[in-house]
């Protein structure tokens, strides 16, 4: 394993700043992190996977919060946002398209989870004013429903802040999947 480099530089001022840099093996993103890309059935096995490989990388403390940002204003901070940046692209490259692209788009930000859900279900119901399905058996709806209900619990689910990752984790894991109600 490579060790960190680093780069002294000169400010402006005149003072000197201590960067360190990525090393070859940190800042190579686009590595297959795991064979098995998260969907729907297969949380337990993707996240059991995806931990060794970030374990093996020494960065388990971006994925458990362990390892805290430093203040913006402080030089390591560059650092730590690249590599948890780097972290967060593993993750989001070993999942299915529309899981990760759900991750990256609905992130509340910080934003109340009451009000998120509040702002999801109000979508919903929006697109279910549209639904003019014809159904041949009451089989079939209850189907669909249940198709439905688990699509936008994942879509939910994928998109709180990080802080929720444990909770996530027992959702998904539990069979059969919670309601929304």
């Amino acid at each position: 394993m490579s060790k960190q480099s680093s780069e002294t530089s000169v400010t402006s001022q005149g003072t000197k700043t201590f960067e360190p840099k990525l090393t070859h093996t940190e800042s190579n993103h686009s590595v297959q992190i795991t064979t098995i890309r998260l969907n729907e059935g297969n949380f337990m096995r993707w996240s059991q996977s995806v931990r060794m490989y970030i374990r093996g990388r020494s960065k388990i403390g971006y994925l458990t919060g362990e390892t805290k940002a430093p203040d913006t204003s402080d030089p390591a901070y560059s650092v730590w946002d690249a590599k948890n940046s780097m972290v967060m692209a593993w993750l989001v490259n070993s999942m299915e398209e529309e899981i990760g692209a759900n991750f990256m788009r609905n992130s509340p930000r910080g934003e109340n989870v009451t009000r998120y859900f509040s702002a999801f279900k109000r979508l919903w119901q929006d697109l279910d004013l549209f639904n003019d399905y014809e159904w041949k058996s009451s089989d079939d709806f209850k189907h669909h429903k249940q198709i439905v209900e688990k699509r936008r619990i994942f879509k939910f689910l994928a998109g709180l802040d990080v802080e929720f990752d444990e909770v996530r984790g027992r959702i998904i894991g539990r069979k059969p999947l919670p309601t929304l109600e």
